[in-house]
């Protein structure tokens, strides 16, 4: 989903099993399911006294448990990715007897 200079998209779910082994045998229980859930949300444009602002903002309203990772990007994501050149003519010929 795209808003104005944001970029907003949900990462796929995680899920993760926690086995424990019983104290009398060799068998595995299942003990609790964990999932992990991703959003990822870019945001360009951020001038740097906003910046710490609005880190703050999320960092005060982020519940227990939510893990915050705050990275920078070098390359807009709604930029078209580049392929390699798929040119033969540059490849270097092979030897001939």
């Amino acid at each position: 989903v795209r808003r104005g200079s944001e970029m907003l998209y949900a990462m796929p779910t995680k899920t993760n099993e926690v086995l424990f082994l019983e104290e009398r045998g060799s068998k595995m229980q299942l003990d609790a399911v964990l999932t992990t859930h991703q959003r990822v949300i870019q945001v360009s444009g951020l001038s740097s006294t906003f910046a710490p602002i609005l880190l703050e903002i999320i960092q005060s309203n982020q519940p227990e448990g939510v893990h915050l990772l705050v990275k920078e990007t070098y390359r807009y994501p709604g930029s078209p990715r580049t392929r390699p050149s798929l040119d033969l003519s540059k490849t270097v010929p092979s030897n001939t007897c």
